[in-house]
């Protein structure tokens, strides 16, 4: 049986976090976010009464789901937020992925008011990848939320280590995908097609909460910017966030962070939301060039650039919190971290603020030239 991309993940994670014991430093300080404000967060639970619960195979549960907004804030001081929240409850379920749990210090006050700002703040919502929590995206939440956008990190039940909710009932790790990592191959595809329908169809029902927690939410009530909201997301969620953009008109743009969606469809029309597609180094030789072309069957206009130095944790918290002791060649998790921000948050100025900065693009990150695909698929 040939191993999948979803497997090839799972088991490059699953490898970094064996060896964090013996070659890898902990450090709980993330970089500091570069943004003017500081920063407040809180968590929210749904339920999905629309939708039945497709992996607990038990009739009439329906589809929840904890949500983490992180958002600037104009409080000075306050509890700060923890790095696991609700550990107690889950940790015997995380404690068997990982050896040690990882911890940093947010830096985020808990249930903090966010800054209100004219007509709202724009929306970002952020999906984890294959096996990881919405926790190990705290550096890229906490960054975005400093320059101003309200980042909404989505835990999907089932495809993560294991989810807290208030009721005391816990949706645990072994409950969830890593159950059914021994399907055949052809299993192994529609699996990974329904699971980001799932997490894309999360997403949006997410985007709906949110304008119910513009009305009425004791502490994100007003926050929101109407109509202004992306999709984005990493491995995995990085592939929920592109179906998205093509599938609801919540979304007008996307990021995908090393996230390639290999079941996406050729569209009658290409789609004309903006797309940005970063990737690690390590895809192999032409890999990125057959990516983009691939993409140019469904956008019009993607972006795509590829890290050079880097590998898929390094969109993640772990290199930063698991640092390595050997760069091997890699970037320094900091250094590329500092990159992937500013290139994402570039993006989003552009795209859901409609402010064109300046590029700065940093010399490690290679841009894909689309013009050459477009003439190799159009030689006339």
């Amino acid at each position: 049986m040939r191993i999948r991309y979803f497997q090839l993940q799972s088991l490059i994670f699953a490898a970094v976090l064996v060896l964090c014991a013996t070659s890898f430093t902990m450090d709980k300080r993330l970089p500091e976010p570069s943004g003017e404000y500081r920063v407040g967060t809180t968590v929210r639970f749904f339920a999905d009464e629309s939708r039945e619960e497709p992996w607990t195979g038990t009739a009439g549960d329906r589809r929840r789901l904890a949500v983490q907004f992180w958002y600037p804030t104009a409080a000075r001081s306050g509890r700060e937020a923890p790095y696991v929240p609700d550990l107690e409850s889950i940790k015997a379920s995380i404690e068997k992925y990982w050896g040690g749990i990882p911890q940093a210090e947010t830096g985020a006050f808990l249930d903090a008011p966010p800054l209100k700002s004219g007509d709202g703040l724009p929306l970002v919502l952020l999906s984890h990848g294959m096996n990881s929590p919405r926790f190990v995206y705290t550096a890229i939440s906490r960054e975005l939320a400093s320059r101003g956008y309200i980042v909404g990190t989505i835990d999907h039940s089932y495809w993560g280590p294991g989810v807290a909710f208030p009721d005391g009932d816990p949706v645990r790790f072994e409950d969830g995908m890593i159950s059914l990592d021994t399907l055949e191959s052809d299993e192994i595809d529609s699996m990974m097609i329904e699971g980001v329908n799932v997490m894309a169809a999360d997403q949006a029902f997410v985007a709906f909460q949110v304008v119910e927690l513009n009305k009425s939410d004791r502490i994100l009530k007003g926050a929101f910017k109407s109509g202004s909201a992306a999709a984005m997301g990493h491995a995995m969620g990085g592939m929920a966030a592109i179906n998205s953009c093509l599938r609801y008109t919540a979304f007008s743009s996307c990021v995908s962070l090393d996230g390639v969606f290999y079941f996406l469809s050729k569209m009658p029309k290409p789609s004309e939301k903006p797309l940005l597609l970063l990737l690690n180094s390590q895809w192999g030789r032409g890999a990125p060039e057959k990516i983009a072309g691939r993409y140019l069957e469904a956008f019009n206009n993607p972006q795509v650039a590829i890290l050079k130095g880097s590998k898929h944790s390094y969109f993640s918290d772990i290199p930063l919190i698991e640092r390595p002791a050997e760069l091997d060649g890699l970037l320094a998790p900091e250094h590329a971290f500092r990159i992937i921000a500013e290139e994402t948050a570039a993006f989003l100025d552009a795209n859901l603020r409609g402010v064109e900065r300046k590029s700065r693009k940093a010399e490690e990150l290679e841009t894909v030239d689309l013009s050459v695909l477009r003439a190799r698929a159009d030689p006339k």
